[in-house]
């Protein structure tokens, strides 16, 4: 079977360029208005500051965990771009995808844990189709993986 890449192409720049801009921006902005000769400089940085507290761990957790997947077979090959795993389809025990976030992103649980944790979670390559569809089905990659996964667990099985 040939090699087929699962994660887009901006998973890097997610994981790592969208977050590394927020917080420069975040850091930016606040020294910039903290150093302002302003009247009301004081309520500006304090609701900056409140919002980057609250936006900052948010977007560490949803997308600096983000791996690249790609299916080499009857295996995920998954990287965190310092690192790469091999783990057979038949240790896959859920997928899904993400149903409120922009991009979407789909999740897969492992039957037991793995040198990135039990739980993956990557950035699709999106289809033009994939994409129209989004807000109606799941994403075609979540039925492959569960389909391929189901049937890997089943010739396991045997």
């Amino acid at each position: 079977m040939v090699k087929k890449t699962l994660s887009s192409i901006g998973t890097f720049f997610f994981k790592y360029g969208f977050t590394t801009i927020w917080i420069g921006l975040s850091v930016l902005f606040a020294f910039v208005d903290f150093r302002s000769n302003r009247d009301n400089r004081e309520l500006d940085f304090t609701f900056f500051f409140i919002i980057s507290i609250i936006v900052t761990p948010f977007l560490l957790l949803t997308f600096g965990s983000l791996k690249k997947v790609t299916l080499d077979g009857s295996e995920l090959v998954i990287s965190n771009y310092l690192k790469k795993i091999r783990v057979p389809l038949s240790q896959v025990e859920n997928v899904w995808e993400s149903s409120f976030l922009r991009p979407k992103l789909i999740s897969i649980t492992f039957k037991a844990p793995t040198a990135f944790g039990r739980k993956i979670r990557f950035l699709p390559v999106t289809t033009l189709k994939d994409f129209i569809l989004s807000s109606f089905c799941s994403h075609s990659i979540v039925k492959e993986l569960s389909e391929l996964s189901e049937t890997y667990s089943s010739c396991s099985d045997s």
